[in-house]
Formats: structure tokens, C-alpha cells, sequence
């Protein structure tokens, strides 16, 4: 995994293995759209929920998760 990662990181540059850019949230908030869904990728363990809850408390948005799994 983590040579997997320097490779990804030398071929095409960190962005692409960074977990939480510093604008993760300028991003899904200029990207998400009322008609148009968020998908997240997630591998096993890893949980999206506890950053979009900060997001939607910093903007003041009214958060309703869906679990579906």
C-alpha cells in the first residue's frame, strides 16, 4: 500500500492520495448541486459521515445522512 502510494504520488502528484485536501469543503460545496448526488468511494472502515457533519454545521446546513449499508 504505501509503495503504491509514493508511486501514485510521483507519477501524478499528492493530490490524488490525499485523504482530506485543505479544501475539501470549498470543493463539495462548489461541486454538489440539489440535482445532483454526491458518491463517495470509500474503502473498508473509512466513514465520510463525522467531515460532512462539520461541513453542515459550518454553512449551516441542514444535514440528513442515509445509511446504506
Amino acid at each position: 500500500m504505501l509503495a503504491m502510494i509514493e508511486y501514485i504520488n510521483d507519477c501524478l502528484g499528492e493530490a490524488y492520495t490525499d485523504i482530506y485536501p485543505s479544501n475539501y469543503d470549498d470543493i463539495l460545496m462548489n461541486e454538489a448541486k440539489p440535482d445532483l448526488p454526491i458518491c463517495f468511494l470509500l474503502s473498508l472502515g473509512s466513514d465520510p459521515t463525522g467531515q460532512l457533519d462539520i461541513i453542515a454545521k459550518k454553512r449551516k446546513i441542514d444535514f440528513k445522512p442515509i445509511s446504506m449499508g
